[in-house]
């Protein structure tokens, strides 16, 4: 093989580590990237929303006493508009949510239609001033129904902080994968590296430092120096057999030249 082919083959095997890294990195930084905005694009949108849900849903219990207590179209208003963003809240979330979720959401507007359908009731029932009757109401099918959203929102807010922890662990994970890669593919470019100069050293250096301590041995005219002894097959073995020839050619040369000058004489 020659020494342009060896040198060659190093450098490519450099080159194509580099390349592997930067592939493996990119794609690492991609899945970073997708979790990242998963995380803050999808969950912690959730978790604002959910947040929202669990105030209005206080708010309108609130309203709610405060209107049986004290009938003003104020808190009449404010009970309304409350139990409306509820409601767009559990719209809003279940058009944004992906199908895992779908049944908790569905649950959760199930139990808000109940809540609202017995509210329309109660607030009939204030309004008659029908007191026993509403007080059935707010401590009975009001209040399991309000139970049962707090239940409901509590376990999507756990489901949403969980999906944030485990995608840090992803994300954690990729980096560590990232970090690791490079790690490894600066050591095994240092490895070519070292690799390459000792081979740069033992084949081509040694060598040609041979091939100049024989010339030295030429130029001042000794050519019994033995021949050299450099084995390989690629261009400095070449340069060596070439240049042990050319020293016999030169003896056999000087030789011929003595036997003309004596045969001369």
């Amino acid at each position: 093989m020659k020494v342009g082919t060896k040198l060659s083959i190093a450098f490519y095997l450099i080159i194509c580590v580099m390349i592997v890294t930067m592939i493996v990195n990119y794609i690492n930084l991609g899945n970073i990237d997708k979790k990242q905005t998963e995380a803050f694009d999808e969950r912690v949108d959730h978790i604002i929303i959910i947040d929202e849900m669990r105030y209005n849903l206080s708010q309108q219990e609130l309203y709610l006493r405060s209107f049986f207590l004290e009938k003003t179209p104020e808190n009449r208003e404010a009970l309304e508009r409350y139990a409306e963003n509820l409601k767009n809240n559990i719209v809003t979330f279940k058009e944004s949510t992906s199908a895992q979720s779908i049944e908790v959401v569905e649950q959760l507007e199930k139990h808000n239609n109940a809540f609202n359908n017995i509210l329309d009731d109660a607030i009939r029932a204030i309004e008659k001033d029908e007191t026993e009757l509403v007080l059935y109401y707010m401590s009975g099918a009001l209040r399991s129904a309000s139970e049962k959203m707090y239940e409901i929102t509590t376990q999507m807010a756990e489901e949403q902080k969980q999906g944030l922890q485990s995608t840090k662990k992803a994300n954690s994970e990729a980096i560590f994968t990232s970090k690791l890669v490079s790690f490894i593919a600066v050591l095994v470019g240092i490895a070519i590296g070292f690799m390459l100069i000792f081979f740069v050293k033992r084949k081509i250096v040694q060598p040609l430092n041979i091939v100049k301590e024989k010339a030295a041995f030429i130029a001042n005219g000794d050519l019994t120096h033995p021949d050299l002894t450099i084995h390989s097959k690629d261009e400095i073995g070449q340069l060596a057999q070439i240049f042990n020839e050319m020293k016999v050619n030169l003896r056999q040369l000087m030789m011929q030249v003595q036997n003309n000058s004596d045969q001369l004489t």
